[in-house]
C-alpha cells in the first residue's frame, strides 16, 4: 500500500533567508513571516545610517538585493526621521535651561 508524501514544509530561517537574499518576495510568505522579516530589515537600515556618506550609504542600498531595498531603505527613512525629531526636540529642552 502506497501512502502519500506529505508536502515539503520549509522551515521558518529557509523562508527568511529567501526573502532577505531576494530570492522571493516578501508578500510571497505569510504575514507571520514578514514580521520576522522586520528586525532584520531594521538591523539591516541601522547599519546604513551607520555610514558616514550619504554616497555611501546609497551605494550600500545599491548592494541589497532589489527585491528587499524597498524595506530597507522605507525603515532607513523612518529611524532617519524619528532621530531627527529626538534631535529636534533633546535641542528645544538643552536650549530651555
Amino acid at each position: 500500500m502506497r501512502t502519500k508524501k506529505k508536502p515539503r514544509v520549509r522551515p521558518i530561517h529557509d523562508k527568511i533567508d529567501k526573502i532577505l537574499r531576494g530570492i522571493v518576495p516578501m508578500e510571497s510568505e505569510s504575514p507571520a513571516i514578514q514580521s520576522a522579516c522586520q528586525l532584520y530589515i531594521y538591523q539591516g537600515a541601522v547599519e546604513i545610517l551607520n555610514i558616514e556618506t550619504k554616497e555611501a550609504r546609497n551605494r550600500a542600498l545599491d548592494r541589497i538585493p532589489e527585491l528587499i531595498r524597498p524595506y530597507v531603505k522605507a525603515e532607513a527613512m523612518r529611524i532617519w526621521e524619528l532621530r531627527k525629531e529626538n534631535n529636534e526636540v533633546s535641542h528645544h529642552v538643552e536650549c530651555a535651561d
